[in-house]
């Protein structure tokens, strides 16, 4: 019995190392841990919608978006449509904003392209690269500004 919890420790403290140096040295272990977090403070701070809509101490203007909630689900299932278990329970995050989208484009008009994700050049052959150097290459040129803005943009009013 001692020697299986020994075990279990070596185990878990390795993986603790090896999270810590992966948190240290890597921006997307640092972003996915944040991720979670946020994630996990979010799902732990939910309350039923109906408890909510029916507590004295909510807010008017929130219980009247609850009842809204809970009335479009009631219409809902007398038009024959399951909801199942969805828009059912509420979270309060502590502020109106939960994600931020960062958009950049060209000064006075508004630019289409199509992004298709590289190929690998021999997937026969097993290769794991999906990563074309080439390809690369000759779609960043066809995207530089000068052909770019002359050919494929939409100008705004």
């Amino acid at each position: 019995m001692g020697r299986g919890i020994m075990i279990f420790l070596i185990v878990v403290g390795v993986l603790m190392a090896g999270y810590g140096t992966a948190y240290v040295a890597s921006e997307d272990v640092r972003y996915l841990t944040r991720a979670g977090m946020e994630e996990t403070r979010i799902l732990q701070s939910r309350r039923p919608i109906a408890d909510l809509a029916r507590d004295p101490a909510t807010k008017p203007e929130l219980r009247s978006q609850l009842q809204l909630v809970l009335d479009t689900r009631d219409y809902a299932a007398k038009l024959g449509l399951a909801a199942k278990q969805t828009y059912t329970t509420y979270s309060d995050v502590g502020r109106d904003t939960l994600l931020l989208n960062l958009s950049i484009g060209w000064r006075r008009g508004a630019t289409t392209s199509t992004s298709v994700p590289p190929r690998p050049s021999r997937p026969w052959a097993g290769s794991t690269t999906l990563f074309c150097p080439q390809r690369s290459r000759r779609i960043r040129s066809s995207l530089l500004p000068s052909s770019f803005m002359k050919s494929r943009t939409i100008r705004s009013t």
